[in-house]
């Protein structure tokens, strides 16, 4: 077997060891892999993939939430936090990341409450860093559809995108004119 598990976690052969060891070595393992903030279901995962057995896996997980290890809440805030701040996401995109990482939706609610960045804040921040020349109607759509994918309503979007004004009819018909007698 070759030295890079691709997306998988190895799975030692634990049977010489005593059922202690091996309860050990998943409790090791588990707390090791909570060195950074996790969700339940993130650890619940990763116990089952090194091939601990659920019955194990449950109690490894409520010690873990005991000793304040995991916890949903703290998770949620940190992320929405971070999202906010670094990555500049929309509200509905961390919704969503959070519902994928397991959160409850109640949890995440009460995380994004606590953040005082709105959308339209996140997004206007967004178009002044992306949107160089804003006459540019091209370089508008383009700004509009990477706020659409980045999960920006589009009533968000119509609110913070600045039109492009189009030019005077007597002004074009004055140039077009001037051009055309030299």
């Amino acid at each position: 077997m070759s030295p890079f598990y691709k997306g998988r976690r190895k799975v030692r052969d634990l049977s010489d060891r005593t059922p202690e060891e091996q309860k050990e070595y998943y409790r090791n393992r588990l707390l090791y892999y909570l060195e950074r903030l996790r969700t339940l279901r993130e650890a619940r995962q990763f116990l089952k993939e090194i091939g601990c057995p659920p019955d194990w896996a449950e109690e490894l997980v409520r010690m873990a939430e005991e000793y304040r290890f995991l916890d949903d809440a703290a998770y949620a805030r940190s992320y929405v936090a971070d999202a906010l701040k670094i990555r500049h996401a929309s509200r509905r995109q961390i919704r969503y990341q959070l519902r994928l990482k397991g959160i409850q939706p109640e949890l995440a609610e009460e995380a994004l409450e606590e953040c005082p960045v709105s959308d339209e804040e996140t997004a206007a921040y967004l178009v002044s860093r992306r949107l160089k020349n804003p006459s540019d109607e091209a370089a508008c759509t383009k700004c509009a559809s990477f706020l659409i994918r980045r999960g920006f309503t589009y009533e968000t979007v119509k609110k913070v995108l600045p039109q492009a004004e189009p030019e005077d009819d007597a002004s074009f018909e004055e140039n077009s004119s001037f051009e055309q007698s030299k």
